[in-house]
């Protein structure tokens, strides 16, 4: 498969995920396409969204939702904006 819908495949004995990894200077929402979307519509709790916010300060804040698809809500536009108020919320604390 060329395009996987994912950016990291992580493969450990009787489990399998897809993991999309986003960044952003600062808190705003991100985009993923319309590949990425439909992957974790496939995937459902094997798909990992990790966001990255404030990439541009010396704090980062790493933040990751098992099951994007099932958990957020999301807005169409070119791809897919997901706000991220959505994923501090969401975001697995472990």
């Amino acid at each position: 498969m060329d395009y996987p819908g994912f950016d990291l495949r992580s493969e450990r004995p009787g489990e399998e995920r897809g993991i999309d990894v986003k960044g952003r200077v600062g808190t705003d929402a991100i985009e993923s396409t319309a590949d990425e979307w439909a992957r974790a519509c496939n995937l459902r709790g094997r798909y990992w969204l990790s966001a990255v916010f404030d990439c541009g300060s010396a704090r980062p804040q790493l933040f990751r939702v098992q099951d994007p698809f099932g958990q957020l809500l999301a807005r169409a536009q070119a791809g897919v904006l997901i706000n991220n108020g959505g994923i501090v919320r969401c975001a697995d604390s472990g």
